[in-house]
């Protein structure tokens, strides 16, 4: 449970600046949106992707950039791809166990 510094609200400071290359995209790799990449505009729809990408981390306990995501597979893709049924098996375990000892103290 490390704090990161998040690229959350750039649309709110980039709305007005024109964007017309991928030399101007501001963020951090792999919590950019991917239409950054091809030239999109910042939007709040990144912002909220870059959010997300952020939770799934802290749900996983996988960063965006870890080595097992490669050849197309990415934080996000692994965690869909898991999605209702496998839930439980992309879980970070040290998220398990500090539920249990809070419930156990809570009794």
């Amino acid at each position: 449970m490390i704090a990161h510094v998040g690229d959350f609200g750039l649309a709110k400071f980039l709305s007005d600046v024109a964007q017309t290359s991928s030399l101007g995209v501001k963020g951090s790799i792999g919590y950019i949106a991917p239409e950054y990449g091809m030239g999109g505009e910042a939007s709040t729809q990144g912002d909220v992707y870059s959010y997300g990408i952020l939770l799934l981390e802290m749900i996983t306990g996988k960063g965006p950039t870890d080595e097992m995501f490669k050849d197309n597979l990415s934080l996000h893709h692994f965690s869909k791809s898991s999605l209702p049924e496998h839930v439980m098996n992309i879980v970070d375990p040290f998220l398990l166990i500090e539920a249990r000892s809070q419930c156990y103290s809570r009794q």
